[in-house]
């Protein structure tokens, strides 16, 4: 209704049959439909460079600061001034990227949950360092996919009591109770001692 107001005041006391036979148009729908492809487009390339951004550890703002400006400019000397128009709409502001990242790592944790549910069995590595800022950080990695054996990260917790084998045992509890990983499937766990 703002639209109609806004833009088309005209019409804006036309009955609702008026505006039925044109939302049935082949130009507005192929219209919505490019419009709705360049959209995916833009939000799939935004989640592309936020993995290449955050893969390579730089901060999140030099996406917006510094990759944004070179693919503007590689697309105009490849392409023309014309196609970079379709470049803007991709999404990267620093908020946007660390929303991205979050939804990234979301969705890998829920993949290696799922690949580890679906496995036969499953073994887990488990190392306790300090970093930098002297807290105790929990590595837990290794599990066996349908066909294959895969290593990926699968929690990275602060320890912020004692560094126990019990304390840890029950960081590794909790993760497995929250996310229903079955330990009678575990076959294996390797520690640094």
């Amino acid at each position: 209704m703002r639209h109609l107001e806004t833009k088309h005041p005209t019409y804006k006391q036309r009955n609702i049959s008026f505006f039925q036979p044109l939302s049935n148009s082949p130009n507005l729908n192929s219209c919505l439909i490019s419009t709705n492809k360049a959209n995916e487009a833009a939000i799939e390339a935004s989640y592309r460079i936020t993995y290449h951004t955050d893969k390579g550890g730089k901060n999140h703002t030099i996406a917006e600061n510094l990759v944004f400006p070179c693919i503007k400019d590689a697309v105009e000397c490849m392409f023309g001034a014309d196609h970079v128009q379709k470049t803007k709409n991709i999404p990267l502001s620093n908020t946007t990227v660390f929303r991205r990242i979050k939804d990234i790592s979301i969705d890998i944790e829920a993949t290696i949950n799922e690949r580890i549910k679906k496995s036969l069995f499953f073994s887990i590595q488990v190392d306790e360092s300090t970093g930098v800022s002297d807290l105790s950080i929990l590595l837990v990695a290794r599990y066996l996919n349908v066909n294959e054996l895969e290593e990926n990260l699968l929690l990275c917790y602060s320890l912020t009591k004692r560094c126990t084998g019990e304390e840890i045992f029950n960081v590794i509890q909790g993760y497995f109770s929250e996310n229903e990983i079955d330990w009678t499937k575990c076959c294996g766990v390797c520690t640094d001692g």
